[in-house]
């Protein structure tokens, strides 16, 4: 009977070695900088971010920048929000929001069509759209490098 035990147990570590588990998933996240740590750590999640696209955010206004997001004020006094590749020349129709809240989506947008090594100007990085636009970036990211994990360990003869 123990002999029968101790053979039950050998091949259920070996055919565990073969599954894909969520532990073995999350360890090789890990390994590649995308672990449970890093979810819930705002600093982490923008650093994630920006080295996967190998983006520089900066509050400083230059000339020839990638993309530029900050307000204005109309002439009656209400401010809008600018959102462009070329400040010199705005679309009032593509590059002007009247909600802060849809520069979350246009920060996204900047950040995945924009060319490597690219700066992009925010006139305020404590705005809420910064973050929420780094944990969209971030879950897409984590999204589609946990694919590759599995895709690789199946490739490797592991099995879902």
């Amino acid at each position: 009977m123990e002999l029968h035990c101790r053979i039950n147990r050998k091949i259920r570590q070996i055919m565990s070695k073969n599954q894909i588990t969520s532990d073995l998933v999350e360890n090789m996240m890990k390994a590649r900088g995308y672990g449970e740590e890093v979810c819930n750590n705002e600093e982490k999640i923008m650093k994630a971010v920006l080295d996967h696209h190998d983006i520089e955010l900066t509050e400083t206004w230059e000339d020839g920048l990638d993309y530029y997001i900050y307000t204005e004020s109309t002439q009656d006094g209400y401010e809008v929000f600018i959102a462009t590749h070329n400040p010199n020349k705005i679309s009032i129709n593509e590059d002007v929001y009247y909600y802060d809240s849809d520069l979350s989506d246009a920060l996204c947008e900047g950040i995945r069509y924009s060319n490597s090594y690219s700066k992009i100007y925010i006139g305020d990085m404590e705005d809420n759209f910064v973050m929420e636009a780094m944990q969209t970036l971030y879950q897409y990211i984590y999204d589609i490098t946990e694919e590759e994990v599995i895709e690789e360990l199946i490739n490797e003869g592991y099995e879902e």
